[in-house]
Formats: structure tokens, sequence, C-alpha cells
């Protein structure tokens, strides 16, 4: 539901946002790209947590002679095990990676700069 609300909700925002506020028009726009982008970084993350927790229990295992298939499920749910792994901490990147994009970098550079 949120993937589908989310966007939605943005675009009728820039819609009504063009329609009447010329004055403050471009500083709302910038506002609104900003979220739009956090949106989308964290939606991306969120839909891929979601398929890694969710195919090995949807992905059919073939039948192969030579091993039984509960061991093939295994190997299945190890390697998205650590699929889930690495996006849990990359979760971490995922954030800056959006904090980076909600910010000016001019600003950041003046406030990482040692005071004299």
């Amino acid at each position: 539901v949120i993937w589908l609300l989310a966007p939605t909700i943005l675009y009728l925002v820039y819609k009504r946002l063009q329609q009447g506020l010329d004055a403050t028009f471009m500083a709302r726009i910038r506002v609104l790209a900003v979220n739009y982008t956090q949106v989308a970084i964290f939606m991306l993350w969120w839909t891929l947590y979601v398929l890694a927790n969710a195919l090995p229990y949807l992905i059919e295992v073939k039948d192969n002679p030579a091993e039984n298939n509960n061991q093939k499920s295994n190997r299945l749910q190890l390697a998205f095990y650590a699929v889930k792994a690495s996006l849990i901490s990359a979760k971490g990147a995922i954030d800056l990676m959006a904090w980076i994009t909600s910010n000016d970098p001019r600003k950041m550079r003046s406030i990482c700069r040692p005071k004299p």
C-alpha cells in the first residue's frame, strides 16, 4: 500500500503546488523533490529487503536425484540469508545517502570545516 500511496501523494502535492503558489514555488518544489528522492531511496531498500525475505519461500526447488530437496532448500535459504545480512548492514549507508541528498553540499562543507 505504501509503495503506491507515497508516490501518488507526492504527485498530487506537486500538482497542487503548481496551480497556485508562484512566489514560493521553487523552494517548495525543492523540498518536494528532496522528499521524493528520500521516499524512492527507502522504498527501493525496503523492496529489496522484502524480496530477500519472501523469495526463499516462493521459489520452487526442482528435483535432482543427486541431492534431496531439503539440502537445496537450505542452500537457497542460506544464500538469501547472506543477502538479507548485506541489506541490513547497508541500511546505514542508505540512511547516509538519503541524508546527503536532502542537504545542500555547500552547507555541509561549512558545517564540517573546523572553526579557527
